[in-house]
């Protein structure tokens, strides 16, 4: 019953910002017991049990004037979250326009809110203005939401208060790396030059997925961190990744395409993508990258 009850507010109410608050099932069996005491301490005349009772109610209002502050002192500013691998989530990220008390960041919740479905966010990390929660989502996909909603129970659960915030936001959920050995695919005929002097460019920090070949240890010996040597006439070596010379099942055929497609990105070479319903031409780049990634979220 509370739960249908909630579902037709989340539906007729999401286009506002106010504060709703209704008492939880706990929230009704305390007010129960609380009016059972009140009227045995009535039919009896005991002035022990009233001044219970009277404790009671006491205690409750206190509750629910503390659980409807956490939320409605809760000030939207702006909310975030980018594309991700199933298997790496990105958070959710919420900056407010003041401070969360410490009390309040321990209780808060989120849901994501679309034109259909509703997905929870689990925990929270904050610091200062910035609050940062785990994206609930197990599937790959496009994802679209239009509403925010912040709820919490409080320490007692008495209260079950929420607020919604406008949260116009899309991005795509990639298939989770499942690693394969690359050397069972074929290159194409370009041949990879060896690394020359003259071919250098510059220098970038390096990162986990780059090739180790090319960090530079000179430069390490003299500042103690790792540079990748980029260079400029260096041609790339390119593959191609097919889904139909890929071993498994569908879901698995994508999840080796997603490895496949971070790794070859990382390592600076170029790929071409073959899916049954779609190909892409041979390219290098964040661009093709993004795009390659995208269509295997929605495949």
């Amino acid at each position: 019953m509370i739960k249908r009850f909630l579902k037709k507010m989340d539906t007729y109410a999401s286009k506002k910002e106010q504060v709703f608050i209704v008492p939880t099932r706990r929230g009704f069996k305390y007010i129960f017991i609380n009016f059972t005491i009140f009227l045995i301490a009535l039919s009896y005349a005991n002035n022990m049990a009233l001044l219970i009772a009277f404790l009671m109610v006491s205690y409750f209002v206190i509750n629910m004037l503390e659980t409807h502050k956490f939320i409605q002192d809760f000030e939207w500013e702006t909310g975030s979250v980018s594309d991700f691998f199933l298997s790496h989530p990105m958070p959710l990220t919420i900056k407010t326009k003041s401070p969360l008390a410490p009390r309040a960041a321990q209780v808060l919740q989120a849901q994501l809110m679309g034109k259909e479905d509703i997905y929870s966010v689990k925990g929270t990390q904050s610091s200062d203005l910035n609050h940062q929660f785990t994206l609930m989502l197990y599937q790959r996909g496009l994802y679209q939401f239009q509403h925010i909603k912040i709820f919490t129970t409080g320490y007692t659960g008495l209260f079950y208060v929420w607020r919604y915030f406008p949260f116009e936001q899309i991005f795509h959920v990639y298939p989770p790396k499942r690693f394969i050995d690359a050397k069972h695919f074929s290159t194409s005929d370009k041949q990879q030059n060896s690394f020359s002097e003259a071919e250098f460019q510059y220098h970038i920090p390096y990162t986990h997925g780059l090739s180790s070949k090319r960090i530079d240890w000179k430069v390490y010996a003299r500042v103690d961190s790792l540079y990748w040597k980029k260079f400029q006439d260096h041609e790339h070596q390119s593959f191609e990744i097919n889904y139909h010379q890929l071993p498994g099942e569908s879901e698995e055929k994508l999840e080796y395409m997603s490895f496949l497609i971070d790794k070859y990105y990382r390592e600076g070479s170029s790929w071409k993508l073959i899916l049954p319903s779609k190909v892409f031409p041979e390219a290098l780049g964040h661009k093709h990258y993004k795009d390659s990634l995208e269509s295997l979220s929605v495949f």
